[in-house]
């Protein structure tokens, strides 16, 4: 029996890959940006849809500490983008990492992400002034400039090696659903390459405008 490629890539296994790309780099707020494409096999879904952000102390099980239900328009290529206020003030144990859920529809977007930066700094330990207050609080400034900017460094470089991991291992995936097929019915194949191509400079698009604002955000605090 023959199976056409249409059919066989568009009856796959439901495939839902949700790629956090940024999650806020300075701010003074309690406020997190995160952004994704949402796509089922090589289909873009384009629409209204409730997502679910919530926020777990453990990569799976665990116990929440932030969860907010939002309804997200995505765009052409199924890109959304969402601002999620209080999550820094709910999940504040410095001892503890967190992992971020997303539930689209009712169906959650699995494996959770790591959540590895925060907007402030935590800690646990009593102050101890030693000195001219005045001096230690000059001092205690420019260390934290000089942390924000290494933080907010490491994040940028975080973020460009996760979009361009997700964008090769995307095109793989693609790649190998066309190439183990026999027939095409409906779309051709070429036009589906097209496609896959159109999606991946929109996504190289999308990476490099949140770059650039994170570069320019780095280069402010210099």
């Amino acid at each position: 029996m023959t199976i056409s490629k249409s059919v066989y890539i568009l009856n796959l296994v439901y495939i839902l890959i949700c790629i956090i790309i940024f999650s806020s780099l300075v701010s003074a707020s309690d406020v997190l940006v995160w952004q994704g494409q949402y796509y089922t096999g090589t289909t873009f879904n384009t629409g209204n849809y409730e997502f679910n952000f919530s926020v777990y102390d453990s990569l799976t099980g665990g116990d929440i500490c932030y969860s907010n239900a939002t309804t997200l328009t995505t765009g052409n290529f199924g890109e959304w983008k969402t601002e999620q206020n209080g999550v820094n003030s709910a999940c504040n144990n410095v001892s503890k990492d967190y992992y971020l859920n997303i539930n689209i529809n009712g169906a959650d977007q699995t494996p959770r992400r790591r959540l590895i930066v925060w907007d402030s700094l935590r800690k646990n330990v009593d102050e101890i002034t030693i000195g001219s207050f005045e001096a230690d609080v000059i001092r205690l400034r420019t260390g934290l400039k000089d942390l924000n900017r290494a933080i907010s460094q490491s994040k940028l470089n975080y973020a460009r090696e996760l979009a361009n991991t997700t964008l090769v291992s995307q095109q793989e995936i693609a790649l190998k659903l066309i190439n183990t097929t026999t027939t095409t019915t409906g779309e051709s194949i070429e036009y589906k390459i097209i496609k896959l191509q159109q999606a991946g400079e929109q996504a190289k698009a999308m990476i490099q405008y949140e770059l650039d604002i994170a570069q320019a955000r780095i280069l402010a605090l210099s």
